[in-house]
């Protein structure tokens, strides 16, 4: 063999053991398995304010919610999504995988049916690009792309400034010097660049948040399939909390506050009555479309849990959570629960179905039964049951004779520092009720 042959074999041999060098070790018929960025683009130009007493953020920050994901093989050719927020994993196992004809694309389908909402995206070369959907609201989306490989959440420029310490309570004023002012109660908990927490309001918590801080600014945001909440602020020279908050692609409100320990909101018992002190009617219909009522033999002589609730609210999630944990205590067996859904269609059969698989994806082992229309005024002359209805949920505990007897408004769960001690005095008042 010459020369010449021999260089030439010799080349080809080493091109062959370079591409057996950077061949990847796992390949997938479907998306890569690992680590996923995602990010909602909540605003398509969005609104840099130059205002002192407001933010001025770099293009590349405003209006994007980035959240992270793991995508989990359970065998060969089946896989499922972990979301994170903070503390909490929401595994998604309602994951679709195909390949459009007209396009020869490939699609992946990430459903949160509970919710009735579900992100569509074309995939090619470790990144997803497509929208996140929300069913019952007429043409909404918002613009989603993801990558794989990257377990980030804030990209932020490079900042050597001291971390400001935006950790502990704050007393906060969304929408201040409008008609639609309410007071918030952010709790944060600060590592470094790292920050997370919850914002409570009196109609609930925005779950669990998680973010980080570059100098004197902090960004937190939270996706868990229902709600995509962004904050993003800043601490001014006096120590003012300014800031964004954002809720999906339509509500955009300013924020401003102190830190304050004691920072507190009214009391969840108070904000709405009982309209009666005799006993309560009230009749429906279940999942199955089967009739309901408060008087039926089976619930005769128990104390009653009503919670009233929607399928789209995670906050009612977390209620559920708390409700079944409750049912399984022995001492709960002579306590009925019932979950009243009030839901975002008018179509009847459509809500029939949304409860019906709520129901049978939660594993809800009590009646979830019609409620009506979710606006908040439709909805508290309908039920009648208590004077108003300001939040969902709102937890109705209705002693052995069926009158209502304490109201309880909003829910602040795990994600906050109050789940605890309301679930004690939660227990407590069943208790009384129980030996009444």
């Amino acid at each position: 063999m010459n020369q010449a042959c021999k260089t030439i074999l010799l080349f080809f041999s080493l091109i062959i053991t370079i591409q057996s060098c950077i061949e990847p070790q796992e390949t997938f018929s479907k998306i890569p398995s690992g680590s996923w960025r995602g990010v909602l683009y909540l605003q398509d130009n969005p609104v840099v304010v130059d205002d002192k007493d407001e933010i001025t953020y770099g293009q590349d920050v405003t209006g994007q919610l980035p959240f992270n994901f793991e995508v989990i093989y359970d065998n060969d050719t089946t896989f499922h999504i972990e979301i994170k927020n903070d503390t909490e994993t929401i595994r998604i196992d309602d994951v679709t995988f195909g390949r459009t004809k007209s396009l020869a694309k490939d699609t992946v389908g990430i459903h949160f049916k509970v919710y009735d909402t579900y992100i569509s995206a074309f995939y090619e070369d470790d990144l997803l690009e497509g929208y996140w959907h929300v069913n019952y609201r007429e043409n909404y989306k918002i613009k989603f792309r993801a990558k794989h490989g990257d377990n980030r959440r804030f990209i932020l420029p490079a900042n050597d400034a001291l971390a400001a310490d935006f950790g502990g309570r704050w007393s906060l004023i969304f929408d201040q010097g409008t008609e639609d002012a309410f007071d918030g109660v952010g709790v944060f908990r600060q590592d470094g660049n790292h920050i997370a927490g919850t914002i409570e309001t009196e109609t609930g918590d925005y779950r669990f948040m998680e973010g980080s801080v570059s100098g004197n600014k902090a960004y937190l945001s939270c996706f868990d399939g229902a709600h995509a909440f962004l904050v993003e602020s800043k601490l001014l020279e006096d120590g003012t909390y300014s800031g964004l908050f954002y809720s999906g692609n339509a509500y955009v409100a300013p924020i401003s506050g102190k830190k304050n320990p004691d920072a507190k909101l009214k009391d969840s018992y108070s904000m709405s009555k009982p309209s009666s002190d005799k006993a309560a009617k009230f009749e429906s219909f279940d999942s199955n479309r089967a009739p309901f009522s408060l008087d039926r033999e089976d619930l005769r002589d128990k104390v009653k849990i009503m919670m009233l609730m929607g399928t789209w609210c995670p906050n009612c999630k977390d209620a559920t959570e708390f409700l079944r944990e409750l049912s399984k205590k022995d001492e709960m067996k002579d306590v009925a629960i019932t979950s009243v859904a009030f839901e975002r269609y008018r179509d009847t059969s459509r809500v029939f179905e949304q409860i019906s698989t709520y129901k049978s994806k939660g594993n809800i082992g009590w009646p979830v039964v019609l409620g009506g229309y979710y606006n908040k005024m439709e909805a508290s002359k309908s039920f009648g049951l208590i004077d108003t209805i300001k939040a969902y949920p709102t937890l109705l505990l209705l002693d052995k004779s069926n009158v209502v007897r304490h109201v309880y408004t909003g829910f602040y769960g795990p994600a906050t520092d109050q789940y605890e001690g309301f679930k004690s005095d939660f227990y407590s008042k069943i208790e009384s009720l129980k030996n009444e």
